[in-house]
């Protein structure tokens, strides 16, 4: 199953909330007016920049 996870890269990539598809967690995003960045990051790329 895929999943997808906002992070805070202010907190060191810190988990912020998971969502079970991309339209919900883009509609989180909007909701509570996050700015949008261009591009996504995978883990295996998070996971080397910690």
């Amino acid at each position: 199953m895929n999943s997808w996870s906002v992070l805070d890269p202010a907190e060191g990539y810190g988990l912020v909330k998971v969502f079970p598809n991309y339209e919900e967690a883009e509609n989180w995003l909007l909701e509570d007016e996050y700015e949008p960045l261009e591009g996504r990051l995978s883990s295996s790329e998070i996971h080397a920049n910690i």
